[in-house]
């Protein structure tokens, strides 16, 4: 995987995250969060398949560390998603008195369950592919 293929991705869906939000889908559309949690979990994946590959996998570890790996970043990442809408709603949103991004701690823990899906289709589909074999 390289570093600017798994970029890319994240532009890609943090731009379509920017025009859902800018004219309103997600009021819409609540559940269209599912997806666009799965694919920030699938592509912040990409991100860690790109560092594991870059330093982690010279060292001959075990296929399941690999996958705590990758899947461990995505999540990562995620969870600080999670926080920054966190702020968003006890800030800006309060403020302007917009609709919360978290309505509840279960559609915080179901967004980290989406990303955690994401992130472990992300591991199954690069594993074995020609993508991750690239330097």
């Amino acid at each position: 995987m390289k570093f600017q293929t798994a970029f890319v991705a994240i532009l890609t869906v943090y731009l379509v995250n920017q025009v859902l939000n800018s004219f309103g889908v997600y009021g819409f559309f609540p559940n269209i969060d599912i997806p666009m949690h799965f694919l920030g979990g699938f592509t912040m994946s990409m991100l860690g398949y790109a560092l594991y590959q870059k330093g982690i996998k010279k060292q001959k570890l075990p296929e399941w560390f690999a996958y705590l790996f990758i899947v461990s970043f995505g999540l990562f990442i995620g969870v600080f998603w999670e926080i920054h809408e966190w702020i968003l709603d006890h800030t800006i949103h309060t403020w302007r008195h917009v609709a919360f991004s978290q309505s509840s701690n279960d559609d915080t823990m179901k967004d980290l369950l989406d990303d955690w899906l994401g992130a472990s289709v992300s591991y199954l589909t690069f594993r074995k592919s020609k993508i991750q074999k690239q330097p």
